[in-house]
């Protein structure tokens, strides 16, 4: 008879380290959060609640593992145009939201530089009756201040990464269909190495 195979050994994780964060709250819903779970054991370790109608999405985590940033749609009737949105600061130490950033209609995701220095969020831009056209696109914020640095408009934004050494930002916009690859050192002056 065979031997049964070993079971694979498995070391969870060292206390402090990193865990699976996860928003989650329909629109309308009073439960919305902010939940880290182990991705070993699949259990809430903890939670941060946000304000009803704040709608959190996407999340990007600061490198230092000490923040979090998280997008606030805001909740808004189908009949009703969408209110701006924030970007929510998520001490992970404390657990507590601790500022909010103003940011056009609908954040739709959220990028943080390799140094931690900077942060990068698409949006909608303004809203008039629908998307105002050319008022969307990638917000440039100093993670030190929470100050905005600048925006390149781009139409509707909506992903966005960062390439490995800081250098290059690459944002989609939906307006465009287009792939928007920015020199991030002079990102506040918008230059295009080139869209597709």
């Amino acid at each position: 008879t065979a031997s049964p195979s070993p079971t694979p050994s498995v070391t969870p994780p060292p206390t402090g380290q990193p865990l699976a964060l996860v928003t989650s709250g329909k629109w309308g819903s009073t439960d919305q959060r902010l939940t880290a779970f182990d991705p070993y054991t699949r259990t809430e370790v903890w939670r941060v609640p946000f304000p009803a109608g704040s709608s959190p999405g996407c999340i990007a985590v600061h490198p230092s593992g000490t923040k979090a940033y998280v997008c606030e749609a805001k909740d808004t009737s189908p009949s009703s145009p969408p209110p701006p949105g924030n970007i929510a600061v998520v001490d992970l130490l404390t657990r507590t939201i601790v500022a909010r950033i103003p940011i056009g209609v609908i954040p739709s995701q959220a990028a943080v530089s390799p140094d931690g220095s900077r942060l990068y969020v698409t949006d909608w831009g303004k809203w008039t009756g629908g998307p105002t056209a050319g008022s969307g696109g990638l917000t440039v914020i100093d993670t030190a201040t929470n100050a905005i640095l600048g925006k390149v408009m781009m139409g509707l934004g909506s992903g966005v990464e960062v390439s490995r050494d800081g250098s290059v930002i690459y944002a989609t916009s939906q307006t465009r269909n287009e792939l928007w690859v920015i020199n991030a050192a002079l990102a506040d002056s918008c230059p295009i190495l080139s869209s597709f």
